[in-house]
């Protein structure tokens, strides 16, 4: 029975159910298995192209694999994208080799199945030898010749699409856009999986297994797995990662072992017993979900991994807790993992930066690189981008910006832009899980763009609380439009509650309004926080005290942020590098800060002795605080601060008059202790 007789739903749904219920086998290599056919001077045809031109062998193939006990086979199509088949100059066939290696394995599975033990077609995408991560394709590419690929394997009548064998997770992105959009335009579901090739715990682009975890985790994948690698050398850890940060059934097919090369052919030496062996093993401490065998292995290795795993129960594994993460293409961050809040640079932002702007205006992106990347040492755990200049091509300038930050930064990025067009061509340059800077509902046409971007590309997003009647300004106001937001995005989109970000606005202390409006914010984040926990909360802080003179900014500034983490406050958007911890500040400072911040009315009077108490410990009007700081610096309070480079350039100063432990236990044992005092009493609310 072809799957559309039965319904595509029922198909993925019968699959998902199983791969929670036993460990399901996938079958063994199809190279391989081709190669043992036929010999040597037929090894620069296409493999892809024996669908069409010698089918018998191919059906004899999966015949064999799933004789041997597999549950699941794959398609003959791993090297049958667009971009792959060009190689051979059979491009303009893809469609047709894609749709006859479907139903080959469509027809092999209904000759040897029955309804006591249904059996699945993986449609097979392998990568196509260009890393779009470093520049060597571009997505639209990748995505045009993938999409070709998986129209063909739907029409022959695939269960799933196997996104498999990969090194770039942008590479994956783009296949798995393609598989969802070739589904959606044949009025389909099909749902796919993805398996990756990290060595030594990253993939060559350099992605580690948590950052694999939770690029992918937005996209509600089959199952995550690893497939093919140097033998089973590091597999124990990357299957420990993977199911410590995955929320995806695991899978593993492993090659037979690491190859030698003889008589000018990769050969695998493990035998069908001992691959069985080492699988099953991994299978049981690991609790998988579905096993298989990658290159060198035969229809025997599956029959004896079948053996082995008929003597093991299957085991579930607990799914990790649901969290809010983002990620650049090297590392992940939580953002709730740490002491809060989660900072975001300012910087690299046109609208914020007159130097940065300039940067643009001269088209200087090394420069406006190293800016953004000033920030990451400055302590900023994500980075906001913007390159909105009149006119200039913001799309052009932003995707050609990040996606050379994209290779270079550690930290996740903020995409600060409304212009759709340079939303899109940005997503399509970003290897990791970026953060949308923003959406409101003043525009819900744009509104419902903006929440099917974030989806697409699997981002996270910042919602604005601005509606038709415009800013929301008291906390009761607030909190309705960030519902509205809420129930749209979750609701209607799928966007998981982790993956949005509500920033309740932050206006002056200085306008003159019927309002305290960081009273009604404040009262706004805890309110929204206590109803969604899952949910983020996300704030502009410097906005409270735009317009003042450096010195009240500052404290005002430090000060807002303490008080809203103390609210509920998750991240800020702020210049890391211009923070200064509470402690700096007299102590009647904060007393009277506090007092403006937190009352329920707005009070002009108290503005103006907080202003008026800022100038007098200043010592002039205007000063900047920089007065009321060491002139001198030192180990102890470099430490303090946080301030990494400057501390061990200190600390080297030093040991040039004094002895090592000396120092440890003059300045730097002191210093660790007042840090931890200090974030005990709460005078310490910045990242460390």
């Amino acid at each position: 029975m072809r799957p559309s007789e039965k319904g595509e739903s029922d198909m993925a749904s019968s699959l998902h159910t199983l791969l929670q219920k036993k460990i399901l086998l996938g079958d063994g290599a199809m190279g391989t298995s081709i190669q043992s056919r036929f010999k040597k001077e037929n090894e620069k045809v296409s493999n892809e192209l024996l669908n069409i031109t010698d089918p018998d062998v191919i059906r004899s193939i999966h015949r064999d694999f799933l004789r041997a006990g597999s549950d699941i086979i794959e398609t003959n199509t791993f090297g049958a994208s667009a971009l792959s088949l060009k190689d051979y100059g059979l491009e303009e066939h893809t469609f047709e080799i894609n749709q006859a290696a479907a139903l080959l394995a469509r027809e092999a599975i209904d000759a040897e199945s029955d309804l006591s033990h249904p059996r699945f077609v993986a449609g097979s995408v392998g990568p196509t030898g260009y890393l779009p991560s470093l520049g060597q394709i571009s997505f639209d590419t990748l995505y045009e010749s993938y999409k070709i690929q998986c129209t063909g394997l739907i029409r022959g009548g695939v269960d799933y699409f196997l996104i498999e064998t990969c090194q770039d997770l942008l590479q994956v992105k783009a296949a798995l856009i393609a598989a969802r959009d070739s589904a959606q335009e044949e009025g389909k579901e099909i749902p796919s999986a993805v398996s990756l090739s990290p060595e030594k715990g990253r993939l060559i682009t350099g992605s580690d297994i948590e950052t694999l975890a939770a690029v992918l985790e937005p996209f509600d994948l089959l199952y995550l797995g690893f497939n093919c690698g140097n033998g089973f050398e590091g597999l124990d850890e990357a299957l420990k990662a993977l199911n410590r940060f995955s929320f995806f059934p695991s899978a593993l097919m492993p090659n037979a072992g690491f190859p030698e090369v003889r008589e000018g052919r990769l050969h695998y030496s493990m035998t069908p017993e001992a691959f069985a062996r080492e699988v099953t093993r991994l299978a049981a401490s690991h609790s998988l979900a579905l096993v298989g065998g990658c290159c060198g292995t035969t229809p025997d290795h599956i029959k004896a991994l079948k053996r082995e795993l008929d003597n093991i129960r299957f085991a579930e594994t607990s799914t990790p807790r649901k969290e809010a993460r983002l990620a650049s293409l090297f590392k992940t961050v939580s953002v709730r993992s740490s002491r809060p809040p989660f900072i975001i640079g300012e910087r690299a932002n046109t609208q914020g930066s007159k130097k940065f702007k300039e940067l643009l205006l001269k088209e200087d992106f090394e420069s406006m690189i190293e800016t953004a990347l000033s920030q990451e040492r400055a302590g900023a755990a994500a980075l906001d981008i913007c390159c909105v200049l009149p006119g200039r091509d913001e799309a052009q300038d932003l995707s050609r910006f990040v996606g050379e930050l994209n290779r270079q930064a550690k930290t996740p990025l903020c995409i600060d832009t409304v212009n759709l067009r340079a939303l899109e061509e940005t997503l399509k340059k970003i290897s990791g899980k970026p953060l949308i800077n923003s959406v409101h509902l003043k525009d819900e046409k744009q509104a419902r763009s903006i929440f099917t971007l974030t989806k697409r590309y699997g981002a996270a997003l910042i919602c604005l609380v601005i509606d038709k009647n415009g800013m929301a300004l008291t906390a009761s106001e607030k909190t309705v439009t960030a519902e509205k937001i809420f129930s749209l995005a979750t609701d209607e989109f799928g966007i998981a509650p982790e993956d949005l970000y509500f920033d309740m606005l932050t206006f002056t202390v200085a306008s003159d309004t019927r309002l305290n409006s960081a009273y009604e914010t404040l009262k706004a984040l805890k309110t929204f926080k206590d109803r969604h926990p899952g949910a983020n909360t996300i704030l502009g802080v410097s906005n409270i005290s735009h317009g003042l003179k450096p010195y009240p900014r500052k404290i005002l500034n430090s000060l807002f942020l303490q008080l809203a983490v103390e609210h509920g406050l998750d991240a800020s958007i702020v210049h890391a590098g211009n923070l200064t911890p509470l402690h700096h500040f007299p102590q009647e400072l904060i007393i009277s800060g506090r007092e403006l911040l937190l009352s329920p009315k707005p009070d002009s009077e108290r503005l103006t002795d907080f202003l008026h108490q800022c100038d007098m410990a200043t010592g002039a009007a205007g000063q900047d605080s920089s007065s009321l700081v060491e002139e001198e610096p030192t180990l102890f309070q470099a430490i303090i601060d946080g301030r990494k480079e400057e501390s061990l350039i200190l600390a080297q100063k030093e040991l040039t008059t004094k002895k090592a432990e000396n120092i440890i236990e003059e300045s730097i044992i002191p210093a660790m202790e007042e840090v931890g005092r200090l974030f005990e009493s709460n005078q310490l609310q910045l990242p460390f």
